[in-house]
């Protein structure tokens, strides 16, 4: 890296020179070497035709020694080679391969020298040479010749000294060429560089610029010439339009200055060109301290990149674009704006950008809280009708439970102690007297009415949910329940805490519905402490009861986990849920100073904690008292618009010895008085009715027979009147239904007796 960085740092010429030199050095060298290669093996070749062609004149000529068995011939033939000093040794050997004569230079008897194993014919500064000895056309022996290979080498190296003479002097040749070549490239080009650089320290761009040659360099000198005089054009123009654009701007100035609006002035990438007086406030900051300034740095940084891509979609097209952004003064006051970008075109270009920002800080103030209230009146509005809804239902439930109550109530009379129906028509009437609860919690919950709270034992509340689920859920779900024997009680409403386990139950056994799965409901006493209280609660440490309620159902997705307790907030589909369940929850443990966690995981179930204070009275035990039916022999008008209940009245009624009349409306019981001559002793009659209800009736009554009691029904709970209104028109007694046959009783003697009394 740091060879490649070093090579880009060198001038051209420098560069060029290397270049040449660098490529006739490989190219040359290579032939050189190739030359000297070829000259050598040339060299090897010959010397080894001469040694081979000495062979075999040696051999022929010891042919018919050998064969004759005459070693001193063969000695002579072979001391012939002493005349030639490049042969060292020669070996004559018989047809068994031993040696029969032999010739050494130099004192001493000849031996073989020791070479390596090969076909070699250049070993150890020798070169071998071997000739079959022939006689007569047959082979009697060999002769082998060991030529030095001295005056051969010293031939080769005379060779590579003068082909490394002539390449030395190619590399000077070509240096000097490339160096002279340089000279015409470089020059003309640090020429032009000198030009540029006097032009960058002094912007003089009427330089001429002269053409030296006609080739590619002069070609150069002319497009930069052209260069320079476009560039002092553009720059003459430049300097006329923004003396023009000055002399506007000076013109408007003062007009600017005077606005209330913030106007500013940036350039592309944000750089701040010109701020009115207005901005400056704002921001308290002085126009020196702003110009220079990049713009982004005065917007929060949520709206940066909005601004970016606003003013990136400026164009000459469509020059103006406009937006709202908050913007905070320097004590941090926040301010919204309306901003309206303008993109200032200079011949077909935007050459700089304009912001004005309207307060409407007001407006939009205006506008969220008009937004709020809206949001505030549709919920309200949506609460006030599910109110009217829940009291329609509730009074119309509570016309069907009272028949129920009060049959079930004369059929357990008229049955033994000890009849095997009496126990079915017990829980019919605990379970209508549970339905009666749940009406008055409907109707408390669209009240936002508190409930009156006592002592409860809350692991009966769940053992009896628990019961009630095990008719309603599906078999697939198995119900597991464990209850801790010393949970005690729990200060509150039971019929609320009832409410509260049957909804979380239903809910998970709703999660389970195509799977199947365990819902486990787990009731235990706890004590925490300061470092044991659930995250997110108001709790303090004392003893508490857990009510957990867990599933293994689908889970509920962590984005909605923050919701599921807001009213009309459902993860089922539409049809299926109402999206108040869970909200009535939280609110009923609220109420009772407690706490609800949850827990869940997608795909694996879903667990709700409920934190409830234990309640320290241990609980005066309460002697039920035996509720019995006080009857008389007054004559009564009874009044309902619902049959059932007119004829079960009737009948009650009637047991206890009272004369009774029954009428469906106002109307039919006004005609019903009349055409009585002794009158009624009292009068009974619902609120609700078709005509005239049951307040209006009483006033009328009142007017014509201010002694005569009335006892006032009502399904709504005391919510369509108050108690005063009901006084003021004359009624003695507010009767809710559903009621129980004891009910009615004690409320009939008590309209009589404030009635005998007055």
């Amino acid at each position: 890296m740091s060879i490649n960085r070093t090579f880009d740092n060198l001038p051209i010429r420098t560069k060029l020179v290397a270049f040449v030199v660098i490529v006739t050095v490989v190219s040359i060298g290579a032939g050189f070497l190739a030359l000297g290669l070829n000259n050598v093996d040339l060299r090897k070749k010959e010397a080894f035709a001469n040694a081979q062609l000495l062979a075999r004149v040696v051999a022929d000529s010891s042919g018919s020694a050998l064969v004759q068995g005459d070693s001193n011939g063969a000695k002579k033939v072979l001391g012939r080679l002493s005349g030639i000093p490049e042969v060292s040794h020669a070996f004559i050997y018989d047809r068994q391969g031993r040696i029969f004569a032999s010739f050494s230079r130099g004192s001493g008897a000849a031996s073989v020298p020791i070479l390596s194993d090969g076909a070699d014919v250049f070993q150890k500064g020798l070169l071998i040479a071997e000739s079959q000895i022939t006689f007569d056309s047959e082979a009697v022996g060999s002769l082998k010749l060991f030529v030095s290979t001295a005056a051969l080498e010293k031939k080769i190296l005379h060779d590579v000294e003068l082909l490394g003479t002539i390449f030395l002097a190619v590399i000077v040749f070509s240096s000097l060429v490339a160096w002279r070549l340089q000279r015409y490239i470089s020059a003309p080009i640090l020429e032009l560089a000198g030009i540029a650089k006097k032009i960058s320290q002094e912007p003089e761009y009427d330089i001429k610029v002269e053409r030296r040659s006609h080739d590619e360099i002069g070609r150069l000198y002319t497009a930069f010439g052209d260069l320079l005089q476009a560039i002092n054009r553009r720059r003459q123009e430049k300097e006329e339009a923004l003396s023009a654009l000055r002399q506007s701007e000076a013109r408007f100035r003062n007009v600017v200055q005077d606005q209330t609006e913030l106007i500013v002035r940036y350039e592309a990438d944000g750089t701040i060109a010109f701020v009115n007086e207005a901005y400056c406030k704002f921001f308290g900051l002085s126009d020196d301290e702003l110009l220079g300034r990049s713009l982004f740095e005065l917007i929060p940084l949520q709206h940066r990149e909005q601004v970016a891509a606003i003013i990136e979609s400026i164009s000459p097209d469509e020059p103006v674009v406009t937006h709202e952004q908050r913007m905070h003064r320097r004590d941090g006051e926040e301010r919204w704006f309306s901003w309206t970008n303008r993109g200032i075109i200079v011949d077909g270009e935007i050459e700089e950008y304009q912001g004005v920002g309207r307060d409407i800080t007001q407006s939009k103030r205006m506008q969220l809280e008009k937004e709020r209230l809206a949001q505030q009146l549709n919920s309200s509005q949506r609460l006030e009708t599910i109110g009217t809804m829940a009291g329609g239902i509730a009074h119309d439930f509570n016309n069907i439970l009272t028949p129920i109550i009060g049959y079930v109530e004369l059929a357990e009379k008229d049955l033994p102690v000890d009849h095997p129906a009496v126990n079915k028509l017990r829980v019919i009437g605990e379970g209508a007297n549970r339905a009666r609860e749940l009406v008055q919690h409907i109707l408390a919950f669209s009240r936002e009415a508190e409930q009156s709270r006592e002592p409860v034992e809350i692991a009966h509340v769940v053992l009896d949910c628990v019961k009630l689920l095990r008719a309603s859920i599906p078999r697939t779900v198995d119900i597991r329940t464990t209850v801790s024997p010393d949970t005690g009680l729990v200060l509150g409403d039971e019929s609320q805490l009832h409410q509260v386990i049957l909804n979380l139950c239903t809910n998970a056994a709703y999660s389970m519905r195509e799977t199947g799965g365990t819902l486990s409901v787990e009731l235990d006493a706890v004590q925490l402490a300061g470092d044991q209280l659930p995250e997110k609660s108001e709790l303090s440490a004392g003893n508490y009861v857990l009510i957990r309620v867990k599933d293994t159902g689908c889970g509920i997705d962590p984005n909605a986990l923050d919701k599921i307790f807001d009213p009309f907030f459902t993860t089922k589909p539409v049809g299926e849920g109402t999206g108040l369940g869970l909200s009535v929850v939280h609110g009923i443990v609220a109420k009772h100073d407690g706490h609800i966690d949850v827990q869940s995981e997608v795909g694996v179930g879903t667990s709700f904690s409920i934190y409830l204070p234990s309640c320290e009275e241990t609980g005066s035990e309460v002697a039920l008292e035996h509720r019995e039916l006080v009857g008389g022999d007054e004559k009564i008008l009874f009044i309902d618009d619902e049959e059932f209940i007119r004829i079960m009245a009737e009948e009650l009624l009637q047991r206890l010895g009272y004369s009774v009349m029954v009428a469906s409306n106002a109307s039919e019981a006004l005609e019903m008085l009349d055409q009585v001559r002794d009158g009624v002793d009292l009068v009974i009659t619902d609120q609700t009715m078709p005509g005239k209800t049951g307040l209006q009736l009483a006033e009328e009554l009142r007017a014509k027979l201010p002694s005569l009691p009335i006892v006032l029904c009502t399904g709504f709970g005391g919510s369509s009147f108050s108690v005063d209104d009901a006084q003021s028109s004359g009624v003695a007694c507010i009767l809710k239904k559903p009621y129980e046959l004891h009910e009615l009783s004690s409320a009939i003697r008590e309209a009589l007796a404030s009635a005998y009394s007055s």
